[in-house]
């Protein structure tokens, strides 16, 4: 990334419209009113095999994976294959996540 960073947009990459018709977005506003209320947003991510892959290949320590390695890949997906749910599900007394299984073509 020839010296930069990829952080280095402040324009967050996703707004959500809040009740009240406002628009919000950023690591601040989603996280203070998401920790004001109590609850969790649901962020959906599509990945292709090989984004995953590139992804996990930089796992370390047993399969944790370092916190700038995660937000640089997931900065580089396009924003039209991110979405967000639009019912926050409460923090405590949620059910597990459900995820679907993507069929394997061998």
């Amino acid at each position: 990334m020839n010296g930069s960073t990829c952080f280095d947009s402040s324009e967050p990459l996703i707004k959500r419209e809040l009740e009240d018709g406002k628009l919000c977005g950023g690591r601040s506003s989603y996280g203070s009113a998401a920790e004001e209320k109590g609850e969790v947003i649901r962020v959906k991510i599509k990945m292709t095999k090989q984004e995953a892959a590139q992804m996990l290949s930089k796992c370390k320590n047993g399969g944790v994976l370092e916190f700038k390695d995660v937000t640089c890949a997931l900065a580089q997906i396009p924003t039209d294959r991110v979405s967000i749910d639009p019912s926050p599900v409460a923090c405590c007394g949620a059910g597990p996540a459900v995820l679907k299984t993507i069929p394997e073509e061998y």
